[in-house]
């Protein structure tokens, strides 16, 4: 929504071979971040995105730079020199990510749909969560009403990199 011409396209990568994000967000502090990463260097924008500060942001202080990050937003960044996938939620769970293991690997989206539309997931109820809904009106922490699709909590990050998932918070009161 910051910048809808064809450089704030995704998904974005940054330079040639670097990292590639998709992303469903804003990001609040943006401008003070590409500030930031201009006084550092960054010169090479091709938009006005938070998208593209993003890719700024991971390149210039890595994994422990996005905590950074202030607004509503999910995302995936794939990164090919590491072979690291971040999957990435807002502090207050604004924006939904769903992710489970599919025939093909790890299928994630905005909505459970998407995840199931990869094939080969999970689709037993999961009894808890059934439960849980009929009982309060909604899941608790990553269940969902499938046993193959989980929620990414809020606050929290899924890092899978050689071959290790690492499912943690980022952020926290």
């Amino acid at each position: 929504i910051i910048d809808l011409t064809e450089a704030g396209s995704q998904p974005m990568r940054l330079g040639f071979d670097g990292p590639i994000l998709t992303y469903n967000g804003e990001i609040y502090n943006f401008k003070e971040l590409r500030q930031a990463l201009e006084s550092l260097g960054h010169t090479d924008w091709r938009g006005h995105s938070d998208t593209e500060v993003i890719l700024h942001v991971y390149d210039q202080w890595g994994i422990d730079g996005l905590k950074r990050l202030e607004g509503i937003f999910a995302f995936a960044l794939w990164d090919p020199a590491y072979q690291r996938l971040v999957l990435m939620r807002d502090r207050l769970g604004v924006k939904p990510l769903f992710y489970g293991e599919c025939q093909y690997g790890l299928a994630f989206g905005s909505e459970i749909k998407a995840v199931l539309a990869a094939g080969g997931v999970d689709t037993d109820l999961d009894d808890q969560a059934f439960s849980e809904y009929l009982w309060y009106g909604n899941t608790y922490g990553d269940r969902t009403f499938y046993k193959g699709v989980r929620a990414l909590e809020p606050g929290h990050w899924l890092i899978i990199e050689n071959n290790r998932q690492t499912l943690k918070p980022w952020w926290r009161l």
